[in-house]
């Protein structure tokens, strides 16, 4: 072959090498450009969501309300969330959208531009990965969480990733300042949206410090803090809040974070944890293996915000283990998606493929998987958004006409009337009342069930004791994971006892209405105090009043070790009712430690209100209770320390009237009236006691509980159980009951459902006086059959 041939052969080649390069050069900076669009797609929230009824839907737009009214975070709102939590929640409020939108903009494009400046020198393939991993997590559910963690960990990445070329050439050296300055100023936004990240955003903080003096640039190491100190004054300030807040936030924050283990604490499947560590050790071990470090100590140092990441998850996704297990499946994919760009290709297959396995195993648990399901969800943020530019640019008053649409839909479906004044509302739903219109004036931790250390429950209950106060509360006793309702917010019942009075009872609300006037309505008296083991019955002073109680169980070291690094076994408390009834319920300990009401036990509005009365329903007191730690007594100290208290409440005037119990009342004229012997049933308590031949004694108020049936060709239910009450006059009253289950009455009879055959009431009867008989009776087609067999003498003394 000619010297020419071989010549122009060898040129075409080279024309060929560079058309590749360029080909490959120009393929990668459109994957880069897409990263960061997909970065913003993923975190800006252009098509929010409107606010809707419920107690997660209900915080949401609580901590959107609490930037609309000026309220500071960490004295007047303390929660696990700060004034930017709707760029976590993508919630749409008219007042915090330019803060929502403007915060997770800056974020976005600071996150697209750390994973590009990460993944520098690569190709277009890899890129390409990384891009449809980024959309692919954007686009599953309860995927912020994985988001939000994951910038800290390109941080970190990238601070290790600087080179000696970084400090010894001018012009790299200066593009690397202002890469340090820009990709730190999100650490002063992100502890503002969750403070869950403080902590990892501070590791890889003092990491980056200890990797740039080590580089010999200490410049960095004093920059890197101060850009996001500065930037959290910015975006603290920005949200309306004032500077002298700032430290209260964080120690609230603390509180906050410290109490939450124990208190939401759920139990799920151990393989999923286990798979979980498998696959945050594989991740750990192959890059500090492949961080190319020659230095051991070096490349330790590395361990320090990694090992934070992979904890921070295992927290979030494990300690209330349900739906949230799908943060660790979602972060391990798209760790893995950002760590390959360290890792070399004989580590990069396996470890994939451990990832990819662990997602899949972890999130098809809680998600249902297909390939059509993940296509839509790797596509949906591009959607979501593109519709959220074009409603947003088409009619600037769109998405406000959707949200106050939103408000008006909870509004019909869960009324409360306008109150004079300010109103808050426990123990959650705090939807209902801010869509009600009511000026919203909430306790400092806006839902009970967060209360979770005494200092919350106090603040709490110094909030109901202050100038203030609301004027308004609706009241409805309620909590999560089968806790006794009175442990949510304990403190603040004596605090309500003492400065309101119910005014209503309407829709399983109480409406409370602040006293005005200055008096003591409530004497506490210190009623016993000892030390006891678990499984060990105490027994709980008797009286009439109520019994408040502060149980002081404290963890072991191994306990508080356990709480720590995972969550320990729960606590529960077993009551002993004083009719013979057992009931088993949550018992988080510091909780425990604030104080609550132990009896009687209140399960609802009604009961709540009756303690006005210096009344209860019957059978709610409690005659002892036990503790029992599932896990294991090891996580605790042997012995506790429980510290009763008697409260005397003074009676208001009215109580009764307010709470509109059903009363005594005639039938209607014309209402055919017979007696019948076709009745199987019983009165099985009257007051709290089951009735003797001496009868009983009522003032004020009458509660019964019993069962009846109707006899036929088979046993049957009556359309309406009645309670009736005779005079010598034979002018009998009737009194409505509700239904109650009976599992027993099924069960004599063999019919389920005769399980419905109980009945209880509740009734009013401060307009009675003199000897009457109790009977049962019962409705049916527009007649009403008195029982024969049934009778209980009972003495009357009118008004409470």
């Amino acid at each position: 072959m000619s010297r020419r041939k071989v010549s122009d052969r060898l040129q075409s080649m080279k024309l060929q090498i560079n058309s590749t390069l360029i080909q490959n050069v120009m393929w990668a900076r459109i994957w880069r450009l897409l990263i960061v669009v997909t970065a913003v797609c993923a975190l800006v929230p252009w098509l929010p969501v409107m606010p809707q009824a419920g107690l997660d839907h209900s915080w949401v737009l609580g901590m959107n309300q609490a930037v609309a009214q000026g309220l500071v975070f960490g004295r007047d709102m303390i929660f696990t969330f700060g004034p930017y939590a709707s760029v976590y929640t993508k919630s749409f409020h008219p007042a915090t959208d330019h803060l929502m939108v403007a915060g997770a903009l800056f974020l976005g494009l600071i996150y697209g531009a750390g994973l590009v400046l990460l993944t520098r020198e690569r190709g277009a393939l890899p890129l390409a990965g990384l891009c449809l991993a980024l959309a692919l997590v954007a686009g599953l559910p309860q995927s912020q969480d994985a988001l939000l963690f994951s910038y800290p960990l390109i941080v970190s990445l990238y601070c290790f990733g600087l080179s000696d070329k970084a400090v010894s050439d001018r012009r790299a050296r200066n593009r690397s300042t202002i890469s340090v300055v820009v990709l730190f100023l999100p650490f002063g936004l992100l502890p503002l949206i969750k403070g869950s990240l403080v902590a990892l955003c501070l590791a890889v903080t003092v990491f980056a410090v200890i990797r740039f003096v080590s580089l010999g640039r200490r410049e960095w190491a004093i920059v890197a803090p101060v850009a996001q100190v500065v930037a959290l004054i910015v975006f603290w300030l920005a949200a309306g809040q004032p500077l002298s807040g700032l430290p209260g936030y964080f120690q609230s924050m603390a509180q906050i974070v410290s109490g939450y283990t124990e208190a939401m604490a759920y139990p799920g499947a151990p393989s999923e944890i286990i798979l979980y560590l498998i696959a945050a050790v594989v991740l750990l071990a192959s890059v500090l293996r492949d961080s190319g470090e020659a230095k051991i100590g070096k490349r330790l140092v590395l361990l320090l915000p990694l090992v934070v990441y992979f904890f921070v998850v295992f927290k979030a996704a494990f300690v209330r283990h349900d739906g949230h297990a799908l943060t660790a499946g979602t972060s391990i994919l798209l760790a893995s998606a950002i760590l390959a760009f360290r890792l070399y290709k004989r580590s990069l297959l396996f470890v994939l493929s451990v990832s990819l396995v662990t997602w899949i195993s972890i999130d098809s648990r809680y998600l249902a998987f297909s390939a059509a399901t993940l296509m839509d969800d790797a596509v949906s943020p591009y959607f979501s958004a593109l519709a959220g530019a074009q409603a947003r640019l088409a009619d600037s008053q769109a998405l406000r006409s959707d949200f106050d649409a939103a408000l008006a839909r909870i509004r019909a479906q869960h009324a409360l009337p306008l109150r004079e004044g300010t109103a808050d509302i426990y123990s959650n739903e705090q939807s209902d009342l801010i869509a009600s219109g009511n000026r919203w004036n909430p306790r400092p931790v806006l839902q009970s069930y967060s209360a979770y250390t005494p200092a919350l429950a106090w603040a709490n209950r110094d909030h109901l004791q202050g100038p203030a106060a609301p004027d308004t509360i609706f009241f409805r006793p309620e909590s999560i994971d089968g806790r006794l309702p009175a442990l949510d917010d304990g403190p603040s019942w004596l605090a309500l006892l003492e400065n309101y009075r119910p005014e209503n009872l309407q829709g399983g609300f109480l409406y409370l209405r602040k006293e005005t006037s200055a008096r003591e309505r409530i004497l506490f008296n210190a009623a016993g105090e000892g030390r006891f083991s678990f499984d060990q019955q105490v027994s709980v002073p008797e009286g009439q009043g109520p019994v408040f109680v502060e149980i002081d169980v404290e963890k072991s070291l191994a306990g508080r070790g356990m709480n720590t690094l995972y969550k320990v076994g729960p606590l529960v408390i077993v009551l002993s009712l004083e009719n013979g009834e057992m009931m088993q319920l949550r018992l988080p300990s510091e909780m425990a430690r604030s104080g609550f009401m132990v009896s009687p036990v209140v399960l609802s509005a009604s009961d709540f209100g009756l303690l006005y009365a210096n009344a209860y329903a019957q059978g709610s007191r409690v005659k002892s209770f036990f503790i029992h730690a599932v896990g294991g007594d090891w996580q605790w100290k042997s012995t506790y320390t429980v510290r009763f208290k008697k409260v005397t409440v003074a009676p208001r005037a009215g109580t009764l009237a307010s709470l509109h119990f059903n009363q005594p009342v005639k039938a209607p004229a014309g209402t055919n009236i017979h007696v019948v012997n076709q009745c199987d049933g019983s009165i099985d308590i009257v007051n709290g006691v089951s009735p003797s031949s001496a009868g009983f004694s009522a003032r004020g108020l009458l509660q019964v509980r019993g069962w009846l049936t109707v006899q036929g060709e088979q046993q049957r239910l009556p359309t309406k159980p009645l309670l009736v009450l005779g005079n010598a006059q034979g002018e009998p009253a009737f009194i409505e009951t509700r239904r109650m289950v009976r599992p027993d009455i099924a069960e004599r009879f063999g019919s389920e459902l005769l399980q419905w055959a109980g009945y209880d009431a509740i009734v009013d009867v401060s307009q009675v006086t003199g000897d009457r008989v109790l009977g049962l009776a019962f409705e049916q087609n527009g007649q009403i059959g008195i029982c024969s067999q049934f009778g209980v003498a009972g003495r009357f003394s009118g008004a409470e």
